[in-house]
């Protein structure tokens, strides 16, 4: 007998309503084992408020049992509610307590904010009772009882135990839950292995199980168009049921489909052979099984075309058999009127647009070679136009171009001679400002670090090259005057005389060394420049990686190799560039042009040296360019590119899609320095910019940064230019760039 002094356990029963069956099913075994269960259709009254109840129950409840299923965890709604209720009870418990227990349906996935506790598989033979122990554990700490409705006998027990399994079991049966079905009727022969109506319907069960696994397989094969795969599961079926739901209809439509499958596939296999009237009779074949067979890949009209298609090339080929005995008895006109209706009637057709150009220049020859001559004219008068406004480049390219075509044009003015004469004069003029504009820089920079003296030794270098050069900050008046402050310190500790001997003997020093040095320029200019060893890229996936070196060289940005080692620290790369038509985008092109590529810094510049060979590219123009931030959306403002286009350098920034704009247009300083140079061999581009110039449009780097890697943003290296195979086209890279420290 119950102790009447306790009150039984109460246990909350939180479900999703599509497994309201098999919570049901729980509820009367809980129940009937003499727990106070709560379930929402059995307690709640008509007319009572369930949004109070149901929290109300889930306060007063000695056990929350969450019911887990494949629809209960993915469902929205108030079951949701039911267990945060439960997990908020929860946390006011004390850290042993069984208070709330995950319970399993069918093996699905527990909730991540359940899984700190243990849940049990109600699914399973031992499910039940692995619940039941806990709950009668939850029972004793807090005075419940559990204790089933008493019985007159053991036997009475037994059989009502078995009576619910067996209930239990043609429940599943009837819904067709073959692995409840079993393990229920089971449970029942091992207490009872000679319960007839238990083993009958464990051997049904069993039996239907197997029937509705091989369906299953059946039916996801035919589903994926797995024919084979359907056929050899449906057999099975079929062997072991002969009736089975529709299998007898799916195996011959399964059979159908892969015979039309394995028809298509021989047409697919002819159709590749070119045999086109074999392609022809199978998809007759086709036809006849299925009229409406579905021909995806066109294979049919393909091969009636191509067979009409033979026909008519051999007329084709007749007609250009005739044209090419004409060319044979010099009968040139007759043939152009043969093959040009071989060419109208297919532009490609054998070597025909070759014959007719062979046909048109005979005809034409004597008036191309008039007309070759007036253009040679033309480009003579404006090359000597270009000549009178000092264009020397262009003059040059003019010059080149009559080369082109005739190479035994005689320049009886010497205007290429006197282009080249003023063109080098016009780069050595270039590069002799640049270099002053280096050491004047670097005066100026000694003279804000306090170093007056090495100020003044500079200027000084720099007047011994050009006595007429500016002193625009005034680094000879400020140094002199900083100096003579200084000696006015050093008087007042009485060791003029001293200090001005050891003042004046590097300054002589100093002299001497300056005139060495130029004389060392002038004899390391005689000797050919000291390059790297290149390292050479076949690769043409982007992005391409590539490396500075840190160097502490004197690097003139005067488009050319100023003395030998000028580039003997930097990194060298012999890569190509994806060539296609301008306006296609980068990487488009299946062509591409060679490029010599050198890169180095030092602590506050990017300095890059790119050379293409005449014979390969005639650039018009180079650009280095970083787009920021990535991906792709709405406006670059903070996009930078460092160009040069012929005739001047370009600092820009702020890619709006269409074009880039002047650096100097919105704030911003011109901080790019470029120039090009022509060796009659090669394009030369020198490049310089700063790694941060501080005038918030141009790119932030610092030393060791790795840029260009998508997430920071996006390098290129292009070029608008003429190529001998493609024509005018652009030529670019996207890059990786790893700066050096």
């Amino acid at each position: 007998m119950a102790d009447e002094t306790k009150r039984p356990l109460k246990v909350f029963l939180c479900h999703a309503s599509g497994d309201k069956p098999a919570v049901r099913d729980l509820y009367k075994r809980l129940v009937a084992e003499g727990v106070d269960a709560w379930l929402d259709q059995e307690k709640l009254m008509p007319g009572q408020d369930w949004r109070v109840e149901i929290p109300r129950a889930v306060k007063e409840s000695d056990v929350v049992v969450i019911c887990l299923s494949n629809k209960s965890i993915t469902k929205e709604g108030y079951v949701q509610k039911e267990i945060k209720f439960a997990l908020d009870s929860a946390e006011e418990k004390p850290e042993d307590t069984i208070f709330l227990i995950p319970a399993r349906l069918e093996d699905c996935v527990v909730p991540e904010q359940l899984g700190r506790w243990q849940w049990v598989d109600l699914f399973e033979e031992n499910g039940f009772v692995r619940l039941l122990r806990s709950l009668k554990l939850r029972a004793y700490r807090v005075g419940a009882t559990i204790e089933p409705a008493g019985y007159e006998s053991e036997d009475q027990e037994t059989e009502h135990r078995l009576d619910q399994l067996y209930t239990e079991g043609l429940a599943a049966f009837y819904t067709e839950d073959w692995d409840r079905a079993s393990q229920r009727f089971q449970a029942i022969l091992r207490e009872r292995p000679n319960h007839e109506n238990a083993t009958e319907k464990l051997a049904q069960a069993e039996r239907q199980r197997t029937l509705a696994k091989l369906y299953t397989q059946a039916t996801e094969a035919y589903q994926s168009e797995n024919w084979t795969g359907a056929i050899q599961a449906l057999e099975e079926l079929l062997g072991k049921s002969g009736d089975y739901r529709d299998s007898v209809q799916l195996l011959a439509d399964a059979k159908k489909r892969n015979q039309l499958k394995e028809l298509y596939a021989e047409v697919k296999r002819l159709h590749a052979a070119q045999k086109w009237q074999a392609v022809v009779k199978v998809f007759e074949q086709i036809s006849i099984i299925e009229p409406t067979y579905p021909d995806p890949q066109g294979l049919l009209g393909s091969a009636q075309r191509e067979a009409a298609e033979l026909k008519r090339l051999a007329d084709l080929n007749d007609l250009y058999r005739q044209g090419v005995h004409k060319m044979e008895a010099g009968e040139w006109y007759e043939a152009r009127a043969l093959l040009e209706r071989v060419h109208k009637a297919q532009t490609e057709f054998l070597d025909t647009e070759g014959l007719l150009r062979k046909v048109e220049n005979e005809i034409t020859r004597i008036e191309e070679l008039k007309k070759r001559d007036n253009q040679i004219n033309t480009l003579y008068e404006q090359a000597h136009g270009l000549i009178r406004s000092k264009s020397w480049r262009m003059a040059l390219d003019k010059m080149e171009e009559i080369q082109r075509l005739d190479n035994q044009f005689v320049d009886k003015d010497g205007l290429f001679e006197k282009a080249k004469i003023e063109l080098e004069q016009e780069n050595r003029v270039a590069q002799r400002q640049n270099e002053l504009s280096a050491m004047y820089a670097e005066a100026t920079r000694l003279l804000k670090e306090g170093k007056y003296q090495e100020a003044l030794e500079k200027w000084e270098e720099v007047k011994i090259i050009d006595p007429k050069y500016p002193d625009r900050q005034g680094v000879q008046r400020t140094a002199k005057k900083r100096l003579v402050e200084v000696d006015k310190t050093v008087e007042r500790k009485r060791i003029r005389f001293s200090v001005s001997q050891k003042r004046i003997l590097p300054v002589l020093v100093a002299v001497s060394a300056i005139l060495f040095g130029a004389i060392g320029v002038l004899i390391l200019n005689a000797r050919p420049p000291i390059f790297p060893s290149c390292t050479t890229v076949t690769s043409m996936n982007d992005p391409l990686f590539v490396e500075s070196n840190l160097t502490s060289s004197l690097i003139f940005v005067d488009g050319k190799i100023t003395y030998p080692s000028e580039w003997t620290n930097s990194k060298c790369y012999k890569i190509r560039l994806a060539l296609q038509p301008p306006g296609q985008g980068c990487g488009s092109g299946t062509s591409s042009i060679p490029v010599e590529w050198f890169l180095m810094n030092d602590k506050q510049r990017l300095y890059l040296l790119i050379r293409f060979l005449k014979n390969d590219f005639a650039p018009a123009g180079i650009h280095f360019s970083y787009f920021y931030p990535y991906p792709y959306t709405g406006r670059w403002q903070f996009s930078d590119s460092m160009a040069f286009w012929v005739p001047r350098a370009f600092d820009q920034y702020g890619w709006d899609e269409t074009e880039f704009h002047d650096d100097t247009s919105n704030g911003g300083s011109m901080n790019t320095r470029a120039k090009s140079s022509y060796d009659n061999q090669s394009y030369w581009f020198e490049f310089s910019k700063p790694l941060d110039s501080g005038d918030g449009h141009d790119w932030a780097w610092k030393l060791g940064d790795k840029v260009g890697t998508g997430l920071t943003g996006d390098l290129m290296l292009g070029s608008f230019g003429t190529s001998p195979t493609v024509g005018e086209s652009y030529g670019c890279r996207l890059i990786q760039l790893q700066l050096g420290k």
